[in-house]
């Protein structure tokens, strides 16, 4: 599977006058962070991607909801996949989630700040 390559903004990644492609893992992972990063309600072509944003952008989160959402986030990408663990550390006004993703392919991990 092979897709367009996305910086840290979402943005397509030019490279050499073209645009840069993304293949299986590094694909997947880009797909659960672009749900992760989506407001439920937010895309018209489908109001039910995405997660609340708003319930984990708050003072003290429950932690335990947050691992419900990025478990629903990477069910959305692909009903196939496990999440496997998931920390969630905060610090201040940033939130740091770490989790592993166990498919067919292997596990992956990711890092995402929020």
């Amino acid at each position: 599977m092979k897709g367009f390559a996305l910086d840290e903004k979402g943005d397509v990644i030019i490279e050499n006058n073209d645009v840069k492609l993304t293949y299986d893992t590094e694909l997947l992972i880009q797909k659960i962070r672009q749900v992760l990063g989506t407001n439920r309600g937010e895309w018209w072509m489908d109001p039910k991607e995405g997660i609340p944003v708003q319930k984990i952008l708050k003072k003290n989160p429950n932690p335990a909801m947050v691992r419900d959402y990025v478990r629903n986030a990477i069910a959305q990408v692909d009903k196939t996949l496990q999440m496997t663990h998931c920390d969630i550390a905060t610090e201040g006004r940033t939130m740091e989630i770490t989790f592993s993703v166990a498919g067919a392919d292997g596990m992956v991990e990711v890092k995402m700040e929020v």
